[in-house]
């Protein structure tokens, strides 16, 4: 726009008089709202950051400013890669030491970074410090760059295509390498090092070796945690195997470990699956008492069910009562 080409050659004056930088916040608001357009302003505002620094001057991003240019860099075909990966560096090097206070959204965007390149050891180092940073929160549903590289699945073929998954193994077995040689190296594994690989043998549709991944946690003295059992069930679910489904629903209970919204919608669709009203009705309400999000996805496959049901007995009228008022119960508390 014209704002924003008048605002370029402002920026290209200054340069030219080499003097002083803007001041350092309003760099920061320039980079920020110049990062998904990834043009020259993008570059001019890296330049003015730089040169704060370069003055010997102490600099730190706000959380907001780091999110910003993580996000709208990584994946940003119009950057050159090698500016991608020096902006993330050094964007990351300027939230750190890393503590509890850096948000999650800031650590997945910094694993998309690292997964654009296919650095799998960086994106370990990444999990490592989330898991000791917000211990059981790392949510594999949110790392799908780094699960599908890790995979080694071609997400630009179609699913009929037997190429897709023609580098699964392969590149699964790299990764699976990558991390052992890690431990080997005293470095640190944790429970979402091994998530992430379970993930990308659910995106390769490798069941059995997702549940061997699972089991390597225990040679690796580590726990599972929600997310583990949730990223089972769910290539469980893709397989039909509903009986799995619920049993790894048993042990979670058993554990004493807490849904998440996704855990919960898993549950729900096996139960649709299976054409079990009382199932369905059972979750639904453990849906409600959980007080979890539903997906408006989930709500039109419950209905499209509903509509589609026979009953076969005179007390499914009652179940049929209850997910209704489940449902509204859900839909009031969104």
């Amino acid at each position: 726009s014209a704002s924003w080409s008048a605002l370029g050659k402002l920026l290209s004056i200054l340069e030219q008089r080499d003097g002083e930088p803007l001041r350092f916040e309003t760099a920061c608001e320039l980079v920020t709202r110049s990062a998904h357009r990834g043009h020259m302003l993008l570059k001019k505002g890296m330049k003015m950051l730089w040169q704060h620094e370069a003055r010997g001057e102490d600099v730190k991003l706000d959380y907001g400013t780091a999110y910003y240019l993580l996000a709208n860099t990584t994946g940003n075909r119009s950057i050159h890669y090698y500016s991608r990966v020096k902006i993330a560096d050094w964007v990351w090097d300027k939230v750190s030491p890393l503590d509890d206070g850096v948000p999650l959204a800031l650590f997945y965007a910094r694993l998309n970074s690292h997964s654009q390149g296919k650095d799998f050891l960086k994106s370990f180092d990444v999990l490592e410090h989330l898991d000791r940073c917000h211990p059981g929160r790392a949510d594999p549903y949110q790392m799908q760059m780094l699960t599908t590289k890790l995979s080694g699945l071609k997400i630009d073929l179609k699913n009929d295509d037997p190429l897709k998954y023609a580098d699964c193994a392969s590149t699964l077995d790299d990764a699976y390498a990558k991390l052992l040689a890690r431990r080997g190296e005293g470095k640190g594994v944790t429970t979402s090092c091994v998530n992430a690989l379970i993930a990308a043998c659910g995106k390769a549709k490798e069941m059995g070796r997702a549940f061997e991944t699972f089991e390597v946690l225990g040679e690796l003295d580590l726990e599972p945690d929600i997310h583990t059992y949730t990223l089972l069930m769910d290539i469980c679910l893709t397989n039909r195997r509903f009986d799995a489904v619920l049993k790894m629903a048993e042990e979670i209970e058993a554990r004493n470990m807490d849904f998440t919204a996704r855990t919960g919608e898993l549950l729900v669709l096996t139960a649709l699956k299976m054409r079990d009203i009382y199932l369905v009705n059972d979750f639904l309400k453990m849906y409600a008492k959980r007080e979890m999000m539903m997906t408006e996805r989930l709500m039109e496959q419950i209905e499209y069910f509903l509509g589609r049901y026979e009953e076969k007995q005179e007390d499914e009228k009652f179940e049929i009562e209850e997910i209704l008022e489940s449902i509204d119960d859900l839909t009031a508390a969104e």
